[in-house]
């Protein structure tokens, strides 16, 4: 294998890891800025218009941030031995589709309590879409990834 190769697939593997990261650093930011204006609980689960339970916001950023910290976790150890995994982009899309509902899990309750705060409604409505489509965060550090190690 040439040198430039490996160089390449280092850099985008590296770039890989990174993407999957995005999520964590993510939450962590929203988390900074938003929690004096979050109340004490977010809402985590609907039923039509009605939100049928919540979660203390600390509680529910910890364990939102640990899942995608793990997910990028996984995805800096596939990028630095790439060697020990036959095929390291498939670890790059299940790490990233964690990190990214993980993410917008945390987005979504997050953002609907600071519009209900604001006197917006507290519904979760098309936001369910983004949830599900949110899995496919995972593709994209996938798709960087070199195909061969």
């Amino acid at each position: 294998m040439s040198p430039t190769r490996t160089t390449a697939g280092t850099l985008r593997r590296s770039i890989s890891a990174t993407l999957v990261s995005v999520p964590f650093v993510l939450i962590v930011v929203t988390w900074l800025a938003w929690h004096r204006v979050l109340p004490q609980s977010l809402p985590t689960q609907w039923s039509g218009d009605e939100v049928v339970s919540t979660q203390p916001t600390l509680l529910f950023a910890i364990v939102t941030g640990t899942i995608a910290l793990g997910a990028a976790a996984f995805a800096v150890h596939a990028a630095l031995s790439p060697d020990d995994d036959d095929h390291p982009r498939r670890s790059f899309l299940i790490a990233g589709s964690a990190a990214g509902i993980a993410a917008a899990g945390w987005l979504i309750s997050a953002s609907i309590a600071r519009t209900a705060a604001d006197g917006g409604a507290s519904a979760i409505g098309a936001l369910g879409l983004a949830a599900i489509a949110s899995l496919a965060y995972g593709l994209l550090p996938f798709a960087v990834a070199p195909r061969t190690t």
